[in-house]
């Protein structure tokens, strides 16, 4: 086990059947709301998923990871949603996210295949 997860018991059972499109989801998400303070499916790159509903369960953990629901809503970006409107998440605890963020860079660059990422 990590000394990440030795640190912070809660993060393994959030992280460790996550697919590899939802860490980077998560780690788009997070790098945005530490950077500007809120997150919204703006700040998700656009890459090719192999599941795009798991933009979804991303979005239902992130309170989790020191996010607040708020009642802001955006003009999503996206050419093929149509100038869809979407909701805006705001940074409450920067310091959880900040060390979720360097903990989900280590296991997206760590080249780990699916079956690898299930057991982190």
């Amino acid at each position: 086990m990590s000394d990440q997860f030795k640190q912070n018991p809660w993060l393994k059972p959030l992280l460790q059947k996550r697919s590899p499109d939802a860490l980077r989801i998560l780690l788009d998400l997070l790098e945005a709301g530490f950077r500007k303070g809120e997150a919204s499916a703006n700040d998700i790159r656009d890459i090719q998923l192999d599941q795009p509903n798991v933009i979804g369960g991303v979005f239902k953990i992130l309170p989790k990871f020191g996010f607040i629901h708020t009642d802001k809503r955006v003009k999503t970006l996206s050419k093929k949603k149509h100038a869809r409107r979407v909701d805006v998440w705001e940074m409450a605890e920067p310091s959880k996210a900040q060390m979720v963020i360097s903990h989900l860079r280590n296991i997206l660059t760590s080249n780990k295949t699916n079956a690898q990422l299930s057991f982190l």
